[in-house]
């Protein structure tokens, strides 16, 4: 036993041996170097008792399982920790892999390995590993994010350009050639900025130096010209690039034309003055409007009240066609002002010209030659025909009195398709016609053409160059176009002719039908509501005078109330549209939970596609426009109270 005593204190490795009761027997020297303790302290004390974590019930299984298979157990450092608590200097425990064997005679022999400097290491190489791989992957996001920005520099929209603190170039992107012509050999040969200009900016050129010098940024406006001595308005950058060191090396410029943005502000700004024009035109039309609805109420029973008198009847008849003249001039000025809802359908383009140039015709001097184009094609449209042959009858008009001095006046009306792969130049200048199919109709003659001083304001209000005119003709046309989602596209030439385009957008040919009102017809009652005392007395008496029975209210919110004594009182309710207090949608909503089959018919003088877009929420109502005719009121009247009337959408 001493040879083997001797033989196990040279081992390299702890040495434990136990009984079969679990006690220390014997502990070899690099074991009790490691622990600090003798065998002599230990021996005949349980291994539990001595090492606690021997103690807990996986490690104790595992040793039972030792003994019952007589095979060896390993407990590895990373899984277990120590097991034998071995001090080190630095505070740390020695990182064990001990190795259970049970012997013949039921011992446990425990060996115990050191792996702290291997496993720590381990650690030291992994650590290692992963900040290499860290510092790769941190390398290729840099090297790619370089070169998106290298490419994102390449493709931006605006010029940028990279100089030293001498402001010579040593970078151009590709809109920088695109925009100047300069190649980016011939800027980086070149290299100061202002070289590039034929008409060089000294004072800009010293403000750049002083820029990349003080490492201030500088923003502002300067023309610059380009290769083939044209110019351009640009919106110029220029802000310093620094290093680590906090020193200026370079100057990094952008550059963005903006000469487009220029011509897209005066447009801005012409575009507010006609909002504001159509606010304005708005609601004159709505107070003339309720001005012309009692006005023409009176003249209608006037009317009735004189037939026994020998000429006041036609002369009420005149007076009442001026006033309906008067409405649709404000319908007109509605029409501009985008306030007015058309009465659209759908209808063939080309059969409904074909009959309008026979009126056309006679509008026409015949001293000008008149030549139609028009395509085998249907044209299917959906829109107001009445607005487009008025807007048709205006541009006639207009090419007429163009045409009439000149020799060999001429004027062509042709209708097409629009071929978009014909016209790249005009799908850059109204991208929505590429979404489509579009009808090309165009007015051209070769008369005295626009003055290029006027070409921007011919389709303003209230502007003409005639002696004699309203200014609403192609005011009317522009509004036409707007009702219809379409494009007008206008080009002359002083002393050669204009041509008009308009674009109208297609349709599938679909058939419409609509609800016949019945011709017999019953006396009714009636709530009529509306705030403005003229419109809301003529009203009365008109329906009054028609049979009916007739109770006013002055808003919405007195509908309400009147309403609410006696929910089955009124056959119909005519209510308009804006009011004060309670408005009349909202007084309906109220209505119809009360009574929801009440008929409601709107009536409105102000802003009608807004006001259709409300009516068309409510079923069995209608919405007509004042002023209307007095003659109409028993047919509306007889359409809302068909029990198969469901109102319209």
């Amino acid at each position: 036993m001493k040879r083997d005593v001797t033989l196990l204190n040279a081992l390299n490795e702890g040495v434990c041996l136990l009984d079969e009761e679990g006690k220390v027997v014997f502990c070899n020297r690099r074991l009790e170097g490691w622990l600090g303790q003798t065998t002599a302290t230990m021996q005949g004390q349980a291994l539990a008792t001595l090492f606690p974590r021997f103690l807990k019930p996986h490690i104790q299984a595992r040793l039972e399982m030792v003994k019952q298979s007589q095979a060896p157990v390993i407990f590895s450092p990373q899984i277990h920790g120590y097991l034998f608590p071995c001090p080190m200097g630095d505070g740390d425990y020695r990182l064990q892999q001990t190795t259970v064997t049970c012997l013949e005679d039921g011992c446990l022999l425990l060996s115990v390995q050191d792996f702290t400097d291997q496993i720590r290491q381990a650690k030291i190489q992994k650590a290692s590993n992963r900040r290499l791989q860290e510092e790769l992957t941190q390398r290729y996001v840099l090297e790619k994010q370089n070169k998106q920005l290298i490419a994102a520099m390449d493709q931006a929209a605006e010029a940028i350009m990279i100089c030293n603190e001498r402001a010579q170039f040593q970078y151009v992107n590709h809109t920088f050639v695109q925009q100047t012509g300069w190649s980016q050999e011939e800027a980086l040969e070149k290299g100061v900025y202002s070289q590039l200009r034929t008409d060089a900016d000294v004072g800009f050129e010293q403000l750049l130096m002083e820029t990349i010098r003080s490492g201030k940024k500088w923003q502002g406006q300067q023309q610059v010209q380009r290769k083939d001595g044209s110019l351009f308005m640009s919106n110029i950058s220029i802000a310093p690039i620094v290093n680590a060191e906090g020193n200026i090396t370079h100057a990094v410029a952008i550059q963005e034309d903006i000469t487009q943005h220029i011509l897209l502000e005066e447009q801005y700004r012409h575009t507010q003055k006609q909002e504001a024009l159509t606010t304005l035109v708005g609601g004159i039309a709505h107070d003339f409007n309720n001005l012309l609805s009692g006005m023409l109420g009176h003249l209608y029973l006037a009317s009735r009240e004189v037939k026994g008198l020998p000429k006041t009847p036609d002369r009420l008849k005149k007076i009442q066609k001026s006033a309906y003249d008067a409405a649709d001039i404000v319908k007109q000025l509605m029409t501009f002002s985008r306030r007015d809802q058309i009465d659209a359908r759908n209808f063939p383009l080309q059969s409904f010209l074909k009959e309008m140039v026979k009126l056309i015709e006679h509008s026409v001097p015949e001293n000008i030659e008149f030549s139609l184009d028009f395509e085998q094609y249907p044209f299917p449209m959906h829109g107001d025909p009445e607005l487009l042959q008025q807007s048709m009858m205006n541009m006639v008009q207009n090419s007429v009195e163009a045409s009439v001095s000149v020799q060999n006046p001429k004027i062509h009306i042709a209708l097409k398709m629009l071929d978009v792969g014909e016209n790249e130049g005009l799908i850059v200048r109204y991208p929505a016609l590429q979404y489509g199919e579009y009808a090309d109709l165009s007015i051209s003659d070769n008369g005295l053409g626009i003055h290029p001083d006027h070409f921007n304001r011919v389709f303003d209000p209230f502007f003409t160059t005639k002696q004699l005119g309203s200014g609403l003709g192609l005011a009317t046309v522009m509004g036409c176009m707007r009702h219809h989602h379409g494009v007008i596209d206008v080009h002359s030439t002083l002393g050669q002719g204009t041509t008009i385009h308009m674009y109208f957008p297609l349709c599938a040919r679909t058939e419409f039908g609509g609800v016949e009102a019945p011709h017999d017809f019953r006396e009714v009652r009636i709530l009529l509501v509306d705030d403005d005392p003229l419109v809301r007395e003529t009203s009365a008496e008109l329906l009054h005078d028609l049979g009916h029975e007739v109770v006013t209210a002055f808003d919405g919110q007195d509908a309400i109330d009147i309403f609410e004594k006696d929910e089955q009182a009124f056959d119909v309710v005519i209510m308009d549209m804006v009011m004060p207090r309670v408005n009349g949608p909202a007084a309906v909503r109220y209505i119809r939970a009360l009574n929801s089959d009440v008929p409601v018919i709107f009536a409105t003088a102000y802003d009608r596609s807004v006001s259709l877009e409300d009516a068309g929420k409510f079923e069995r109502a209608m919405l007509v426009s004042k002023p209307f005719n007095p003659e109409d009121l028993n047919h509306l009247l007889a359409t809302v109270l068909d029990e198969n009337w469901q109102g319209e959408k």
